[in-house]
């Protein structure tokens, strides 16, 4: 038995006990005050993450200060950087003369609510001020290897959320401090860079129906992204202590294929070709040899 039917029977064997249900394992903050720690409600995370598009942003830092708030912590802008608008809505209170029923002049209190909006400005876009750190977690070497020996290197931008952009082509993932541990960054990591293998440049596993979420070959996708990590895990000796959150993940898209497990068999073919494919660009083969 090779490495891959080992890996794919532990899933396989986690499957038929039943496993605890999957959990995210990076946390992904809502756009907040850098100050007060406050999350901006409702039409102010639209507004950011449209300005964020509108300039082609990805920041990693869900954290915004106003102008204020940085001279305050005696930080400074970066130079050319842009402010973004977030919005609330106040009021004034105004006296108003009425005639009241008795024909008699009166003046009474009304509340006036106005719309304003501040100027606010990413973490990022700042110097000087002290990074929030969510998490202390630190980069292994083993794992750093799968992609330093590459002769050819997946695009990488850091944003919130991880994801394969599978028509640009490039992975995004958040700050490895923004996940629950580092094996939990690698195994996030690692699903993104098999799903990139998929692109048509390499193994070509996509089609249209590939990109919508929800349908059958995303689906399948997705347990060939997860299946692929749970094999990179082994190899760099992460596996232990996420198994059974990638069993569950797992779990959760058979659901949407109606328990068929024998489509881990097939995802776990297609997976196997991913992990390959990486290893095969390895400049000295170090992991081939250990698979």
């Amino acid at each position: 038995m090779n490495i891959y039917e080992i890996v794919t029977s532990k899933i396989i064997e986690c499957l038929n006990k039943g496993v605890i249900p999957w959990k995210k394992e990076w946390t992904s903050i809502p756009f907040s005050n850098y100050c007060t720690r406050k999350k901006y409600q409702g039409i102010n995370q639209l507004l950011l993450y449209a300005q964020c598009i509108v300039n082609k942003k990805n920041y990693v830092s869900p954290f915004w200060l106003t102008w204020n708030q940085v001279k305050k912590l005696k930080g400074c802008i970066r130079r050319n950087e842009k402010a973004s608008i977030i919005v609330f809505y106040d009021f004034k209170i105004i006296e108003e003369d009425i005639i009241n029923d008795r024909g008699e002049k009166e003046i009474i209190e009304k509340k006036i609510s106005f719309l304003k909006y501040y100027n606010v400005f990413n973490y990022e876009q700042t110097e000087g001020i002290p990074e929030i750190i969510i998490n202390k977690n630190e980069y292994k070497k083993d794992c750093e290897e799968i992609i330093s020996n590459m002769v050819e290197k997946p695009v990488i931008r850091y944003g919130l959320n991880p994801a394969y952009n599978p028509i640009k082509d490039y992975i995004i993932i958040p700050n490895i401090n923004n996940f629950k541990s580092s094996d939990s960054y690698y195994s996030s990591f690692f699903h993104e860079l098999i799903h990139w293998t998929g692109h048509k440049s390499r193994l070509d596993r996509f089609n249209e129906q590939s990109l919508k979420f929800g349908s059958e070959v995303y689906s399948k996708e997705e347990l060939t992204a997860e299946l692929g990590s749970s094999f990179l895990c082994h190899l760099t000796g992460i596996e232990k202590d996420i198994i059974k959150n990638q069993a569950s993940y797992i779990k959760g898209w058979l659901e949407a294929l109606n328990n068929d497990k024998r489509l881990i068999i097939n995802a776990s073919s297609k997976a196997q070709k991913g992990v390959d494919y990486i290893l095969s660009l390895s400049e000295n083969k170090i992991l081939m040899k250990t698979a």
